[in-house]
């Protein structure tokens, strides 16, 4: 029994030694901004620049993320990164970080170990659901997990990218209609014949904005979409409404994702092809019956995301000033779609 107990005893104490190290190592080691890894500073410095850019030119109308306190959590069991906190965090298992003088935002850095960092450990989501609330320290806060893979990915795959597409969803479009069912009676012929036909003019759309072409011409072809589009609707209700709400939905977050980039000068390809790096999609070429594709689930789930974020580049081409803002007015019971703005060109 006394043999028992002083395995015991051990143990607690490796465990109360690891606890304090890390607790230690996190207050006073490394807490410059110069001393940190080479990805930690990209991230600060490339959130620093952007929150001085969106200052002057929001990626969105009222998204104000530069005001919003993000956490940033560097894979499972390891430290975090609070941004922006509005009520200043305190405590053992908290630092500030120092950063140059001239940057805008606020970094601390939380313990691995840390009691207000252990929820992000176990957390089974990479970021909060919009009707996830959590506070660390007081402070209301949208988090993401992210590893350090996000740093190698290019365009709409990088790191900033993914914070702002993510954090698009948590703070603008609570009140969104989202359908992520797939409607489960089959597309009809003629759905399937005006889908394919809405991809061409896709594919038409997105030469014009990629080699900035004429507004007029432009404008032709969103109306060719609309009729299509109004097709679709009187053939396949379900599906018009299912890939809306998903052209919306990510298409708008996506679009903002590669608004950041931009402004960042990260985002090289209109189009980024994740399968085939330094490569894009040109949405034309997917003109099919959907019910033949060899992946119907990409029609479904994947390309929504460019073709919204085609919309959304449309828009701001042709549309009216105030899309963006139009859209922010929508509710559950009164969805406002990419295609309904589309229509008043």
């Amino acid at each position: 029994m006394k043999k028992f107990f002083t395995v015991i005893l051990v143990l607690l104490s490796l465990v109360l030694i690891f606890i304090g190290a890390n607790l230690g190592l996190n207050k006073f080691n490394k807490t410059n901004f110069e001393q940190l890894s080479e990805n930690d500073q990209t991230l600060i410095s490339d959130l620093d620049k952007l929150d001085k850019i969106i200052e002057e030119k929001p990626l969105w109308t009222n998204f104000d993320i530069q005001n919003k306190s993000l956490v940033l959590a560097n894979g499972r069991f390891k430290y975090s990164y609070i941004i922006n906190p509005q009520v200043e965090p305190s405590g053992l298992g908290v630092t500030k970080i120092n950063l140059p003088s001239d940057y805008n935002i606020s970094v601390y850095r939380m313990a691995g170990v840390a009691y207000n960092n252990l929820q992000f450990h176990i957390a089974q989501g990479n970021f909060n659901t919009k009707d996830q609330s959590i506070k660390v320290y007081n402070n209301d806060i949208f988090y993401i997990r992210y590893d350090d893979s996000r740093f190698d990915r290019e365009d709409d795959e990088y790191i900033i990218s993914f914070i702002a597409h993510e954090a698009f969803h948590y703070y603008m479009q609570k009140n969104w209609t989202l359908t992520y069912k797939v409607p489960e009676i089959p597309i009809s012929d003629q759905g399937a014949q005006t889908l394919a036909t809405m991809y061409i003019l896709n594919g038409e759309m997105q030469t014009n904005i990629a080699e900035n072409g004429s507004n007029e011409a432009l404008i032709d072809i969103v109306h060719q979409y609309n009729e299509q589009y109004q097709s679709l609707k009187n053939s396949d209700p379900e599906y018009a409404s299912y890939f809306a709400s998903q052209e919306l939905n990510e298409g708008t977050a996506q679009f903002v994702g590669y608004s950041a980039n931009l402004d960042l000068e990260r985002q090289s390809i209109l189009f980024p092809n994740p399968t085939k790096k330094g490569t894009g999609y040109f949405i034309g070429d997917y003109s099919i019956d959907i019910r033949q594709a060899p992946d119907p689930g990409f029609y479904t789930r994947n390309l929504p995301y460019h073709t919204g974020k085609l919309l959304c580049l449309v828009l701001d081409k042709v549309g009216p000033s105030d899309w963006q803002a139009q859209l922010n007015t929508q509710s559950i019971e009164s969805p406002i779609f990419l295609q309904d703005i589309l229509a008043s060109i």
